[in-house]
């Protein structure tokens, strides 16, 4: 059986290659040495390298990512493949939160066994299974909507696009579904029913509280994709809309509107953190 450390040399510190995380490029810090008692975080030294863990009041982090600023902006918690990586959970937190005290900034956390990862934003979402790692550029966006974010309950829907009640609801019950750190939702609502014009307001929601950066909207047919992004454009005309088609995608957009198949063409391009992959709804944030 592989050791935990053999688990990070060939299978975590590859994976974290390919998103561009390595000690060489000097934004990954191997067993991080956190105190318990506010005197600094620094790099463990090689010649003293017990089991990573606590040890009394001092603790060691498998691995932190550093952000652009040099800051830890990831705990990334290591453990064997024949072990759930969600078992180093409360490790990982508590690493997290003695980082914060020190810098600032609450890192982001990984969870791997090597198999199986998983991502945690502390305080927002509980722990989710995901397919790999994200990038530096990822998770600085990640951050930046995490610190100028605003409370959903400060915003309205605009009457302009919904007014009916059973529209007002639809999105009162998403956005209560948000707060208590749910990530899917279904809307089921009858043809003729405006479920696109909630959809817009809901979005429109989520792009002036700061929760989301880019959107996409999913359909199966290009009369419909044609259908929803003429309705954007009546109603949030000031937001860009891109059409992604013919396997070009252009990531500047703050709208995306695609057909599935169109999406299936471009999956190689995107980054893991995106949510145009698989498991994405019809419309979502990334």
């Amino acid at each position: 059986m592989p050791s935990e450390a053999e688990i990070r040399q060939e299978n975590i510190d590859k994976q974290l290659a390919e998103a561009g995380w390595s000690r060489n490029q000097g934004n990954v810090v191997t067993e991080m040495f956190l105190s318990g008692t506010g005197k600094g975080i620094r790099e463990r030294s090689q010649d003293y390298l017990p089991s990573a863990g606590t040890e009394g009041s001092r603790a060691f982090a498998d691995y932190v990512l550093l952000g652009k600023d040099g800051k830890p902006l990831v705990v990334l918690e290591a453990k064997r493949d024949s072990r759930s990586p969600l078992e180093g959970e409360r490790q990982a937190v508590e690493y997290a939160e003695r980082i914060s005290q020190k810098t600032g900034r609450l890192p982001f956390i990984f969870l791997s066994n090597g198999d199986e990862t998983y991502f945690l934003d502390k305080g927002r979402y509980p722990a989710r299974r995901i397919n790999g790692f994200f990038t530096q550029d990822d998770l600085e966006r990640l951050d930046l909507l995490r610190q100028y974010s605003q409370p959903l309950h400060l915003f309205q829907p605009d009457p302009s696009i919904v007014e009916r009640d059973y529209q007002l609801r639809a999105i009162q019950t998403i956005i209560d579904g948000m707060r208590l750190k749910q990530r899917k939702f279904l809307l089921v609502m009858a043809t003729g029913t405006g479920k696109t014009r909630t959809t817009i307001a809901l979005v429109q929601m989520l792009i002036r509280a700061s929760w989301v950066k880019r959107v996409l909207f999913l359909a199966d047919r290009r009369e419909l994709v044609k259908q929803a992004e003429d309705a954007f454009k009546d109603h949030v005309p000031d937001e860009s809309r891109v059409r992604i088609e013919g396997g070009a995608i252009k990531v500047d957009g703050r709208i995306h509107f695609a057909t599935y198949p169109s999406m299936m063409q471009v999956f190689p391009q995107l980054s893991v953190s995106s949510c145009f992959n698989r498991r994405s709804s019809s419309s979502c944030g990334v």
